[in-house]
């Protein structure tokens, strides 16, 4: 699998091209209501972040109408990827230790399974709020491919634990690793299935795969 280096400096020169409609809500940019938007969000990133780390422009409601469900995000990484002895396996595994509001939400989703007399606890996401992040990441991911795309119709989204599928399950729908995009190693790759109807797929933390369908609405003017 390549470090992506090739796949972001074949279009590096074009990261500035301005879109004039919010790609999530289709709405005109104008500069004083607009934010740059990280694609993939930042949080799914460890530091050093990527230099040539994707932006795009969006409108400021839909950039800040997902940080809260961003932060829920950070937090369900951090738990299911920080191992029994505690030792930390992602960076964002403290967004929780100082947010009593999100302790208090993902307390409410634990679960408990009783078989053969052992007993393993389970967390049962909130998979809307999961939904909305890798949506607005796939988004960003097509129109950044392709720019003339401002308005998207999301039909599908997707996610769940790579471990909780066979490998035959994962050779139907995985492109060949030569195929992905790799924006950090071991923290997330991406895969673009370009048509009218578009496949965006990811893997985060090569712990949770993603996969999101989109239908284009319109082009950019």
């Amino acid at each position: 699998m390549g470090d992506g280096l090739d796949f972001w400096s074949c279009y590096s020169q074009g990261r500035q091209v301005a879109n004039v409609l919010c790609i999530h809500c289709g709405r005109n940019l104008p500069k004083n209501c607009s934010t740059k938007d990280h694609v993939p969000s930042k949080f799914l990133l460890s530091r050093p972040f990527p230099d040539n780390l994707a932006t795009i422009r969006i409108c400021s409601e839909c950039n800040s109408g997902t940080s809260l469900d961003e932060e829920y995000f950070a937090a369900f990484l951090g738990m299911m990827l920080t191992s029994g002895e505690g030792e930390e396996l992602h960076p964002n595994e403290p967004a929780i230790d100082s947010n009593f509001a999100l302790q208090n939400v993902f307390e409410g989703a634990l679960g408990i399974e009783r078989s053969g007399g052992l007993v393993k606890c389970y967390i049962e996401p909130d998979l809307n709020r999961l939904h909305r992040v890798i949506e607005k990441n796939a988004r960003g991911h097509w129109h950044l491919a392709d720019r003339r795309r401002t308005q998207f119709l999301t039909t599908n989204v997707i996610c769940c634990a790579l471990e909780s599928q066979p490998d035959e399950v994962w050779e139907k729908v995985m492109p060949p690793a030569s195929l992905w995009s790799v924006i950090q190693k071991s923290r997330y790759r991406f895969h673009l299935e370009l048509s009218e109807a578009t496949i965006v797929r990811s893997v985060i933390s090569d712990y949770l795969y993603t996969e999101t369908h989109l239908m284009a609405l319109g082009c950019a003017p």
